[in-house]
């Protein structure tokens, strides 16, 4: 069964289940999250460059890959939150 423990380098873990990724935005940050539990969700895709510049990474430091997400809900349709979508539906069909 899936289970790292602790926090990794920029994917601090808030609960058991949950890792926060943090992906630049305009200077700032937009906060997407990794939820496991019999499945894998992306919660929010971030900007068009997020899924490669945050995701990805954050998937390999957990020992996973795009094959292993199940999942993407988005909390709405802000391009910070939204706009990787087609950048993750291609890396991940």
């Amino acid at each position: 069964m899936w289970s790292p423990r602790g926090n990794f380098d920029n994917m601090p873990q808030v609960s058991e289940r949950v890792y926060r990724i943090q992906a630049p935005y305009e200077g700032n940050a937009v906060h997407l999250y990794l939820v496991r539990g019999a499945k894998l969700a992306l919660i929010d895709s971030g900007a068009g460059d997020s899924p490669q510049t945050a995701v990805a990474p954050a998937l390999r430091e957990l020992g996973l890959e795009w094959s292993d997400l199940d999942y993407l809900l988005n909390t709405h349709g802000h391009a910070d939150h939204a706009g990787g979508n087609g950048e993750l539906k291609a890396a991940a069909p």
